[in-house]
């Protein structure tokens, strides 16, 4: 074999090393992407698990929960503080989300559940006032 055949045989040896290269690359990155997606959802769902988990304790925060849904007018003026306080936490976690959705990490389906919990929170008169 002459050294022009050597260097012919190895310039396409390289070539083919490169393509398979990209190739990695590719299914490396769609996998990233995947992965990086399951865990936005993850997050999501961990946030509002949160929310659900402290209002389910049936401590402080839960009676000004339901006392916010149910006899909002019985509130103190520092009661309210505290509920909106809270509620503006829940509208930034589903800002977050919202901008993970727009950015297409956070899947359709997911944000709109979040858009229809968010829209049926409005309905009460203490969180409209935020």
């Amino acid at each position: 074999m002459t050294l022009e055949q050597i260097s012919d045989v190895s310039q396409a040896v390289a070539a083919v090393a490169v393509v398979l290269s990209l190739i990695a690359l590719i299914l490396e990155t769609r996998q990233n992407t995947k992965m990086m997606r399951a865990t936005a959802v993850w997050d999501s769902q961990l946030s509002f698990v949160s929310i659900n988990e402290t209002l389910a304790e049936g401590g402080v925060l839960s009676d000004l929960a339901f006392r916010a849904f149910t006899a909002h007018e019985s509130l103190t003026p520092y009661e309210r503080h505290l509920w909106h306080r809270y509620m503006r936490a829940v509208f930034q976690r589903v800002e977050a989300q919202f901008a993970l959705y727009r950015s297409g990490v956070l899947d359709a389906e997911v944000w709109e559940l979040r858009r229809s919990y968010t829209k049926s929170l409005l309905l009460n008169p203490l969180v409209a006032e935020i």
